[in-house]
């Protein structure tokens, strides 16, 4: 994986971890890997679940995006003792878009902002935003 990869996912990381900053209902930690220069809070889990993290991810046909396997996503975040899992797809090229998902491992709701434009030099501002409006309609919803 190149730098500018790196980057990308430390900006995507260091998004979530401000929202988690800002609200009190929030405790950040991260399941994927570990990513140099990631928040000093990021907990990254053992490397069994981190491996089943990895296998979250699913490409239902040939011409289709990436999506969560909501399933596989329940069973890592009951490992983790986990209430909500926030995942993000960014495809940082020509034109870069956004897929990010907020998903309640409780009662299984899902919330989705798919194919969200994004600057390469603001990912985290973006990032924020939409993960931001997520939230905002999840808790609303409580």
């Amino acid at each position: 994986m190149g730098g500018g990869a790196v980057k990308y996912q430390r900006e995507v990381i260091r998004a979530i971890d401000n929202l988690s900053m800002d609200n009190p209902q929030l405790e950040f930690s991260l399941v994927y890997k570990r990513v140099t220069g990631e928040p000093e809070n990021a907990a990254v889990f053992s490397d069994k679940v981190a491996i089943e993290s990895e296998k979250v991810w699913i490409k239902p046909s040939l011409f289709s995006a990436y999506e969560p396997d909501w399933e596989k996503l329940k069973t890592v975040g009951a490992k983790l003792d986990a209430d909500l899992a926030i995942l993000v797809s960014l495809n940082i090229q020509g034109n870069s878009t956004l897929d990010i998902f907020l998903y309640d491992l409780r009662s299984g709701k899902q919330y989705a902002l798919k194919d969200r434009s994004v600057n390469y030099h603001s990912v985290m501002g973006d990032v924020r935003n939409f993960a931001g409006q997520l939230l905002k309609t999840y808790f609303r919803e409580q």
